[in-house]
């Protein structure tokens, strides 16, 4: 695999060419179609994954099992990294948008990650920084929400 396509994600794009080349033997990259299901909210969680090209949507199911569309990554972002990082159940689910090419990093691979400093260090920075935005995001939007709640008295 080449280290140039790993280099487009972009919580990879400040490692070394060798840290990619060695990150790329832990992981391997995969093909979906479009409309296939990636996760499924409610499984266990065994990998992460970064897309290099394509789209994926994330959908949520409610108590009275209603979809709600969560966001779009398009090719660069990742995804199903909650699960991994809890070690518990997918809290959405993930369907390919197009046709779509996934780094996929599964739980045995990234726990082996982690005990590798030269690695694990530069990826969960890179990852905690991500999702301190995606976080940031979503209180903005909630606090937008709120406020047009407000407004219209309801």
């Amino acid at each position: 695999m080449a280290t140039s396509e790993l280099r487009k994600i972009h919580i990879l794009a400040n490692l070394t060419d060798e840290q990619l080349a060695a990150l790329a033997t832990f992981g391997e990259i995969v093909a979906v179609a479009a409309g296939q299901k990636i996760i499924s909210q409610g499984e266990r969680a065994d990998a992460m994954f970064m897309l290099i090209s394509g789209r994926v949507a994330a959908f949520a199911k409610g108590k009275e099992w209603n979809e709600s569309h969560l966001r779009n990554t398009e090719a660069g972002g990742h995804f199903g990294e909650i699960g991994l990082l809890e070690e518990g159940v997918r809290t959405a689910s993930v369907r390919a948008e197009s046709e779509c090419r996934v780094f996929c990093l599964k739980k045995d691979s990234f726990r082996a990650i982690l005990k590798q400093p030269v690695l694990a260090t530069p990826l969960l920075y890179s990852l905690s920084r991500s999702l301190a935005l995606r976080l940031a995001d979503i209180t903005n939007r909630l606090s937008e929400a709120r406020s047009l709640k407000d407004a219209w008295h309801l």
